[in-house]
């Protein structure tokens, strides 16, 4: 596979900013959602969260209570969940509207957005999580609540965002 000269530099940037931790580059995990349930809405398919989070769960979501997959219609107030892939909505005029909190849902003017596949290879306790990658490995800090719903071999997909610094005046 030839590269352009472009696509080098390119992927030697997204790599220097993976690994040196820059902070105008932004890893986004899956959307992970966990709480407790507090209503289930199964004709719309949303669950309402006891802290007041509303999800969405799609076909691509995946629901675990107790560590064990579960659907919509089998959960009931009470039930201590994973969401993993659902989408956040409100409750507004009458019907559920998706609402983004997501860091990576726009990309500014002049910036690169880079989505790449790999696999879990290690997880410490601690949330560090080790991604091997077609074009290398790095890990990524998580909270060890999410830690614990991961396992080795675990898919996963990254989204990193790379912002230009603002222009100064002089």
């Amino acid at each position: 596979m030839r590269m352009d000269r472009r696509s080098v530099v390119l992927l030697l940037t997204v790599a220097s900013v993976l690994m040196a931790g820059a902070p105008f580059a932004q890893i986004v995990p899956p959307a992970e959602d966990m709480g407790v349930v507090a209503r289930v809405d199964t004709r719309h398919n949303v669950l309402i969260l006891e802290d007041g989070r509303m999800l969405r769960v799609t076909p691509a979501s995946v629901i675990l209570a107790s560590g064990v997959p579960a659907t919509v219609g089998a959960l009931q107030p009470g039930s201590p969940v994973v969401v993993r892939g659902a989408e956040r909505v409100a409750f507004r005029n009458g019907q559920y509207v998706v609402i983004s909190d997501s860091p990576a849902a726009g990309v500014p003017v002049g910036g690169v957005r880079s989505r790449t596949f790999g696999r879990v290879t290690d997880i410490d306790r601690d949330g560090d999580i080790k991604i091997e990658t077609p074009s290398g490995a790095f890990h990524v800090k998580v909270s060890p609540d999410a830690a614990r719903t991961l396992k080795d071999g675990d898919s996963v997909t990254v989204d990193v965002m790379i912002t230009p610094p603002a222009p100064t005046t002089r």
